[in-house]
């Protein structure tokens, strides 16, 4: 199984302090739905505990356009080395995600993401986007984390087609741009140098 974890351990005084990273599950090369096994490498999905990633250099195009199957919980999604547009198509069911949120801040050959499925934002997150790549939602977002829309030196765009609801908030980085025709359900934030406006049609299939 293609899986890493860093982690070290420091005392202080008498007391131990363990800190790890997330595993990293690598995509196969394949379209089978996200909740299988079989649609990783390695055999495992990805848990709550678990980034999924998707890197060209495994997963060729066939492996970028998939259902969920069933709802799942993962600790984030990062994209690197992009082959094709990823897209999560909507399936009924809802991708979960935890505080390592989504990275598009590596993906490379400017390639977009359209996530059609609902996402559910379990913790506080990041969702890191580098210009030209965009994030697309065009499911409903929802969840008890507060969510940041890219960050203060990435120039990437967030765009929402469906219902927002986060009653934490979303906060719009710096240099940052979000994009929604939707309802915002709670506080919105921009910060200095971030952009906030109405969403286009591009990236609708």
């Amino acid at each position: 199984m293609f899986r890493t974890m860093v982690g070290k351990t420091i005392i202080a005084g008498m007391v131990p302090f363990f800190w790890a990273m997330a595993d990293e599950i690598q995509k196969a090369d394949n379209s089978l739905s996200l909740a299988e096994g079989e649609s990783w490498v390695g055999g495992t999905a990805p848990g709550s505990g678990d980034v999924a990633v998707w890197d060209g250099e495994i997963a060729q195009p066939g492996g970028w356009n998939c259902g969920l199957g069933a709802s799942v919980a993962w600790g984030g999604l990062r994209v690197t080395n992009a082959v094709s547009m990823l897209t999560v198509t909507n399936s009924g069911a809802t991708l979960s995600l935890g505080g390592d949120g989504i990275n598009l801040a590596a993906a490379t050959n400017e390639y977009f993401c359209r996530l059609y499925a609902p996402v559910n934002v379990l913790g506080d997150q990041v969702w890191r986007v580098s210009s030209p790549t965009v994030l697309y939602l065009w499911g409903p977002v929802s969840g008890a984390g507060a969510l940041t829309a890219g960050t203060d030196v990435q120039k990437g765009h967030v765009v929402f087609y469906d219902a927002v609801d986060l009653p934490k908030g979303v906060t719009v980085a710096g240099n940052a741009q979000m994009r929604t025709n939707a309802v915002v359900s709670g506080p919105v934030t921009v910060a200095s140098g971030g952009e906030i406006g109405r969403a286009s049609c591009r990236g609708r299939v």
